[in-house]
């Protein structure tokens, strides 16, 4: 009776244990990635709903996706991705997809792009070290709202199916990131009616590959307030060749009638003033950089420069008041996603302590049936006693 005691009790505490959310639980596991597989399924399922190329967030899910199909949009509605400050929480490995309504929080790459021609559209980055990270030609990105990140978009040439040239940045809250922009050995960027305020970081901008120039960007119609360094550009040597800065570092600040608004303008240059009513300065804009070329003696050469915006604004541009994700028309999402769906977070006890519970347990059972045993067999043993003591004449 005592070892069936002791096994039940071993059997059933674990199970006890994971009812309260106490797991022995591997640190370093991570939950399965979601797919959406090139014939259009999703593996697993959990946490996505397909309608015909429309794939919906049902709830707030831990787990990265992958998307290998083309042609396809992906509706966050409004439900968060979190992360653990590692890994990728969207990965596009197809084209002709857009991705809106998503809240991404928490990565190391919040969208990773290697494939060209995609839109990313309304979403919430946060608290990532990079929020979109580029490496493909042809995106759209608007009206997203992206905030509190190390970097906040990342453009570089050097991915699977990409040159990293020609996207469109338009329409985007961008604000108290390290570092706002970081184009590398890319070209045509155009940067546009973005709300551009309190990073520490505007533009870092990277030499092309074998070519001594960062590339042709357009920067104008952007409202920069309250940022602490504009500009910085480097030029990555190569073995045999002489180290210079770029020729064209900082790219066009004006699209030839109209530049950004500046929050210093007036205060920089208090002479200025508006040219015919045209909410242009009659007074350009210098935007002061900092070259620094990383040699391969492991050494830093650096040069002063200038940029400039021609046409700076008077007045703040006005942009969309409608940034970052929207509730579905027709639902409101809970903020707590279904427990059949995502399941509760455990509680990561080390194992040593649920052993140590368990081992303690058992002998606190077994202590109690063998203590219960004994009394028993001395109140036997008495009954025996006193029974012979009547017996006898």
């Amino acid at each position: 009776m005592k070892i069936i005691a002791v096994t039940i009790t071993l059997t059933l505490l674990p199970l006890l244990l994971c009812s309260f959310g106490i797991v022995i639980k591997d640190a370093d596991a991570q939950s399965p990635t979601i797919t959406i597989l090139p014939n259009g399924t999703v593996d697993p399922s959990s946490g996505i709903q397909r309608d015909g190329d429309t794939y919906t967030l049902t709830a707030d899910l831990t787990r990265p996706i992958e998307i290998k199909r083309d042609n396809i949009i992906l509706n966050g509605a409004n439900h968060t991705l979190y992360g653990s400050s590692t890994g990728i929480a969207i990965s596009l490995w197809a084209s002709n997809i857009t991705i809106t309504n998503c809240r991404i929080i928490g990565w190391n790459a919040g969208i990773y792009g290697a494939y060209n021609n995609n839109a990313i559209t309304a979403n919430l980055f946060t608290d990532n070290f990079r929020a979109i990270s580029l490496f493909a030609s042809n995106y759209i990105i608007d009206k997203n709202i992206i905030q509190q990140n190390t970097q906040g978009i990342h453009i570089k040439t050097d991915a699977v199916i990409s040159t990293g040239d020609n996207n469109l940045i338009i329409n985007n809250q961008i604000t108290y990131n390290s570092q706002a922009f970081e184009i590398l050995n890319s070209d045509g960027t155009t940067i546009t009616q973005n709300n551009i305020t309190n990073n520490k970081m505007v533009l870092d901008l990277g030499n092309r590959a074998g070519r001594n120039t960062a590339g042709q960007h357009l920067i104008y119609l952007n409202n920069f307030v309250n940022n602490t360094q504009m500009l910085r550009v480097h030029s990555y040597a190569e073995p045999g060749m002489p180290i210079s800065p770029p020729m064209s570092p900082s790219g066009n600040w004006d699209n030839g009638t109209a530049g950004n608004y500046w929050n210093d303008y007036t205060t920089k240059y208090p002479n200025a003033t508006e040219k015919y009513h045209s909410g242009i300065g009659d007074t350009s804009y210098f935007i002061k950089f900092v070259f620094g070329t990383d040699i391969w003696d492991g050494t830093d050469h650096y040069w002063n420069g200038e940029s400039v915006d021609h046409y700076p604004l008077i007045h703040a541009y006005d942009t969309p008041n409608e940034m970052g994700p929207k509730d579905p028309a027709n639902s409101n999402p809970s903020p707590t996603p279904p427990i059949s769906t995502t399941p509760k977070t455990p509680i990561n006890t080390p194992i040593e302590y649920i052993l140590a519970i368990i081992l303690t347990l058992t002998i606190l059972i077994t202590i109690t049936l063998t203590f219960r045993s004994k009394r028993k067999a001395t109140h036997h043993n008495k009954h025996t006693d006193m029974t012979n003591l009547k017996a006898k004449p």
